[in-house]
């Protein structure tokens, strides 16, 4: 989520101030990726990123962190800007979604009990 959201305020804010703030505690682990307003004169994005991305960063963020049972937001910060924010609870070993990874060449995707009664053998 950082990084997406770093790599957002690069491409889109021109330049401006970007504070990210981390926070974990017993119950939960929270970031928070907001950057200033657009600084004048930077009008453009930076044309070394590539341009505009595919517009699914902040979509895929937010799936991730339902997934786990936590909260997401993106969106104008009160001060100009944009502000990301996402609480994901503490446990994530005890969740219910399902955790599966398809393994390249398999012809079922791997279930969370085969991944972790297989610990030190990579998918």
């Amino acid at each position: 989520m950082v990084q997406e959201s770093l790599t957002n305020a690069l491409r889109h804010a021109g330049g401006a101030a970007v504070d990210v703030t981390l926070a974990h505690d017993r119950a939960a682990t929270s970031v928070e990726v907001r950057n200033g307003p657009r600084l004048s004169g930077n009008a453009a994005p930076d044309p070394g990123l590539g341009g505009v991305g595919s517009g699914r960063g902040l979509r895929g963020i937010a799936e991730r962190v339902r997934v786990f049972g936590g909260e997401f937001s993106a969106g104008p910060a009160d001060s100009g800007g944009w502000v990301v924010r996402a609480v994901v609870p503490a446990g994530l070993g005890q969740h219910t979604a399902p955790l599966v990874i398809q393994q390249p060449g398999a012809s079922q995707p791997l279930d969370r009990d085969t991944v972790e009664g297989n610990e030190g053998s990579a998918p």
